[in-house]
């Protein structure tokens, strides 16, 4: 019986987690590794630029959290942390778009 409403439980946190990145744009992103892997593998364009720059900004955020954890035990929301994904992701595009309008 544990296991069957830790299963439930965590579907439901994996659906209120999917709606929370759709909410802060985050949306259209593959959940399986493999799938993942498989759709940054195709170069062309500037959306999958973006979504290296949004998979490599989680890669770090994640790994910050979890020394923030561990060694200050601090801890923040999956929300707060899809927040600032989308925060670096929009500001490095935005600097891109700065940088060339300059050139």
């Amino acid at each position: 019986m544990e296991v069957k409403e830790e299963s439930q439980a965590s579907k439901s946190k994996k659906e209120a987690l999917m709606s929370k990145s759709k909410e802060v744009g985050l949306h259209g992103f593959p959940e399986v590794w493999s799938n993942i892997v498989l759709s940054l593998s195709d170069n062309q364009g500037p959306k999958k630029l973006i979504h290296k720059l949004a998979l490599s900004s989680t890669v770090y955020l994640i790994w910050r959290e979890r020394n923030r954890r561990v060694f200050n035990d601090v801890k923040l929301s999956p929300i707060h942390l899809f927040k600032q994904v989308r925060e670096l992701v929009l500001s490095r595009v935005a600097s891109w778009k700065l940088s060339a309008s300059q050139d």
